[in-house]
């Protein structure tokens, strides 16, 4: 009798607990199924922190669950990983998230979570990708189960899942084509330098900077390197003070020796040495009647050299005085050869060239005397020679517009004809012939100085020509004007290629922020820090000359 006793109440036991097991709540799983419409719970809200809405396997997402009044106390997260079907109540998730508490209060905790490294390639869905369909978007399920989280709360969010190879070759096609295009301004501008980087870090004359070299190193490393973490994070990254500090260094460091070199020295009173004569100056060429084309080399002693200075006078007679009086070629020349116009026809002139600076003309170099041809023969009811011959307007990127005087002989039309300034090339016609004295030439290349000259013609013939007059075209702005100083052989401002490449690595993940979030983001302190030091080293480098 006793044993029955004992059965039933063993039996009576176990029916109570299994029945007790059956009204408490369970905590949800991984595995639970998704309801299609779950029910609410206004005591819980939970939101994915924006900073975080991209991260690679292994990375950390930022998770903050609210009380909405409510105290957390006994409130247990999970949090699991899959990737999204059709439906979100299809969707499986069978990795397992790891949690810890980051930040804890009574009606807010926020949970690091660690993307599970183990989670599987994504899905060829064109549906669930970001940032131009590089970025797959994972499920990330998040469930809130016990305390105030009664019924349990099951949340559902997107997370992009970045690839570190990827990044790392978005990083590195981003610096080579910084390279490539600043190579290609270099190029086009004549700044010396063999290679790649040679050409980034060369002087104006031909010299490897030290200081470029610095600044290009640590620009493009750093880029590099805000591209990669950007690449994975899908956010502006905020510039540690270390770094900032490093690339302010750089910068004052090569404004600094810019500024050494346009002020060194080599005389005790400060001024800067003049350069020495210049080499092999000749003829080249042919004289005509009224032009002569000279050429030399740039001296190898002395101080720099910024231009030159070309004068010219009617050579002296055999036993007679010296003509004292040298006339200067009144233009600016800074390279090794010019065509001195406007001579007069049948005359003997003596030339000379000096190198000049800051610091005053060399030693000069002159040439033996170079006879003028005769004035070419023309009809005798010619017209006349045309003089007055001018600008009549302000030129245009590939238009000048000329006027002149209209000559004796009754002209029916006028020959008109132009050439790129001291260069070897032909004359060219303008056609249709001009009937009247004034006249726009079309079709010019932009920023390029031409020559001009006019001859009017009747029915006797055509009269001399007029005297040269030169005009430049308005230049055309060029792209690589953003990077390239000077003009012919000029160098790479590494100050403006710093600041042209931070700003369009900030404004390309601003950009891709606005099209993936439709939110404009907040600006770090470090990258606004780090576009004040880069214009304000580019806006210093702008009061040193060249």
């Amino acid at each position: 009798m006793r044993t029955w006793v004992i059965c039933v109440a063993a039996l009576l036991g176990l029916a109570f607990s299994i029945s007790a097991t059956r009204a408490q709540p369970t905590s949800p799983g991984c595995g639970d199924p998704i309801k299609p419409n779950p029910v609410a719970n206004p005591n819980v809200s939970i939101a994915l922190d924006g900073n975080t809405a991209w991260q690679p396997r292994g990375g950390t997402v930022s998770v903050t669950v609210r009380g909405n009044g409510a105290s957390l106390s006994g409130a247990d997260v999970m949090v699991c990983f899959g990737w999204p079907a059709k439906g979100w109540w299809t969707t499986t998730f069978p990795e397992r998230a790891r949690v810890s508490v980051a930040k804890f209060d009574t009606n807010s905790v926020t949970y690091n979570v660690i993307v599970p490294p183990d989670l599987a390639w994504a899905p060829a869905s064109w549906r669930y990708r970001t940032a131009l369909w590089l970025v797959p978007l994972a499920a990330m399920r998040v469930m809130v189960s016990g305390g105030p989280a009664t019924p349990p709360v099951d949340a559902q969010l997107l997370v992009g899942i970045t690839y570190p190879p990827l990044a790392l070759l978005l990083a590195a096609a981003t610096v080579a084509i910084a390279f490539v295009v600043f190579y290609a301004f270099a190029r086009n501008r004549g700044v010396p330098g063999k290679g790649l980087l040679l050409w980034m870090i060369s002087t104006p004359n031909g010299v490897a900077s030290l200081s470029q070299a610095q600044i290009v190193l640590w620009t493009f490393l750093i880029g590099a390197a805000a591209v990669y973490v950007m690449a994975l994070s899908g956010v502006l990254i905020n510039i540690s003070d270390s770094t900032l500090v490093l690339l302010g260094i750089a910068g004052v460091a090569t404004v600094g020796a810019k500024l050494q070199d346009y002020r060194q020295r080599d005389q005790a009173d400060g001024r800067m040495a003049v350069p020495g004569p210049v080499l092999n100056l000749d003829q080249v060429g042919t004289a005509t009647d009224t032009e002569v084309r000279l050429a030399w080399a740039p001296p190898t002693s002395g101080g720099p050299v910024t231009h030159y200075v070309v004068e010219y006078r009617v050579a002296p007679v055999e036993r007679a005085a010296d003509h004292p009086v040298w006339s200067v070629v009144n233009e600016p020349i800074v390279v090794p050869h010019v065509t001195v116009l406007n001579l007069m026809p049948g005359t003997t002139y003596q030339f000379r060239v000096r190198a000049a600076n800051s610091g005053g003309p060399g030693d000069p170099a002159s040439t033996d005397q170079i006879p003028m041809l005769p004035p070419a023969q023309v009809a005798a009811d010619a017209p006349g020679q045309i003089g007055g011959l001018y600008v009549a307007e302000a030129p245009t990127i590939d238009e000048v517009k000329l006027a002149w005087s209209e000559p004796d002989g009754a002209p029916t039309s006028y020959v008109l004809q132009y050439r790129e300034h001291d260069t070897v090339g032909a004359w060219v016609p303008v056609a249709p012939a001009p009937t009247r004295t004034q006249h726009a030439v079309t079709g010019l290349a932009s920023g390029v100085r031409f020559d001009f000259r006019v001859a009017a013609v009747n029915a006797a013939g055509q009269g001399c020509w007029s005297a040269v007059v030169t005009s430049r075209t308005l230049r055309d702005p060029q792209w690589s004007d953003l990077v390239v100083t000077g003009p012919g052989r000029g160098q790479v401002d590494v100050t403006r290629a710093q600041m042209l490449f931070f700003t369009l690595v900030a404004g390309l993940f601003v950009g891709l922020k606005v099209l993936t979030s439709y939110v404009i983001p907040e600006i770090p302190q470090g990258i606004l820090l780090l576009m004040g030091i880069s214009n304000g080293v580019y806006l210093t480098a702008k009061f040193i000359p060249d």
